[in-house]
């Protein structure tokens, strides 16, 4: 499978560019030219990694990646490059302390950009295989592998959005135990994230729909919660 890449730049002629240049290294390119509309997006699909400018319409980059490592995981912890026409060491400092992992100026080289890319995927995949949690319902026809981000049921992978995949973790971890509606919001959506319970009843819905005959192990314990039971 392509690595996905989220490209995040307000200069239309860069965005092009770099786009056509990763696609070329064969890699997957989700360009988006507002902080904005780029957290939208990682609330629907998750990229292997963020490469975003600093200076922005509207949000900046600095506040772009603070939102960014705000979220749950896994796309809290995605490898985050800045890129951007601000050399100084000041700035250096502040993204990277703000959680980003590189930094690359422009105007720039596409193949050093290539091989900056690599290497923070390189450094990235050897942190995932030190922490890849593997769980399993108890009849074994449900498997999730937490560093692959991936669900399979009787073989078959299932198609799940990132936060249908991050509630079903969640439910898996904790067997048995109610999950407050709360505790759901703030550990999939995160504290900071301004929705309804409504938001998890629809996912709870979708998930179970996906999980065909496994759904009816989310209990609904009403005026709580919800919680995985395979008793």
């Amino acid at each position: 499978m392509k690595p996905k890449i989220l490209l995040l730049d307000d200069e239309i002629g860069i965005l092009k560019a770099v786009e056509e240049k990763l696609e070329a290294e064969n890699y997957t390119v989700i360009t988006c030219t507002t902080a904005e509309q780029a957290l939208v997006t990682l609330r629907k699909t998750l990229p292997d990694l963020i490469i975003a400018d600093i200076r922005l319409p509207g949000m900046n980059g600095f506040d772009f990646c603070k939102k960014v490592r705000a979220m749950p995981q896994p796309a809290g912890t995605l490898p985050f490059m800045f890129l951007t026409t601000t050399n100084t060491e000041a700035f250096k400092i502040t993204g990277l302390e703000l959680g980003g992992d590189d930094y690359i100026t422009k105007p720039f080289s596409p193949s050093e950009l290539v091989a900056r890319i690599r290497a923070l995927l390189r450094r990235t995949a050897r942190a995932e295989d030190e922490t890849v949690e593997e769980l399993q319902a108890a009849d074994g026809r449900l498997v999730i592998n937490s560093g692959r981000h991936d669900a399979v049921l009787d073989g078959k992978p299932l198609d799940l959005s990132p936060k249908e995949f991050d509630l079903l973790i969640l439910l898996l971890r904790k067997k048995t135990r109610v999950l407050t509606r709360q505790f759901i919001m703030e550990s999939v959506w995160g504290r900071d994230y301004e929705s309804t319970t409504r938001t998890i009843d629809t996912h709870i819905k979708e998930l179970r729909h996906h999980l065909g005959k496994s759904g009816k192990l989310i209990k609904t314990v009403e005026g709580l919660g919800y919680k995985w039971d395979e008793e």
